[in-house]
């Protein structure tokens, strides 16, 4: 049971298109913004409008894989 959940976070993670994707792995590893914006090459101002996009996209994926499986 704890392999299908993991499958699907993979599954919903892989729908999400980069930069989000990083943005949002990076920010749940902890890093912060200005750390994220170096790794990444991107703005700093940018990165907390990827990782709200990318969670956003996180929750609609996520739920469709949930809703597929049932």
């Amino acid at each position: 049971e704890e392999k299908a959940g993991i499958n699907e976070i993979n599954r919903a993670l892989g729908k999400i298109k980069e930069p989000l994707r990083s943005c949002l792995v990076l920010k749940q590893q902890g890093l912060s913004y200005k750390e994220i914006a170096s790794s990444l090459e991107l703005n700093e101002t940018s990165i907390g409008t990827y990782v709200a996009r990318a969670r956003a996209e996180f929750a609609r994926f996520y739920g469709k894989i949930g809703r597929e499986t049932l």
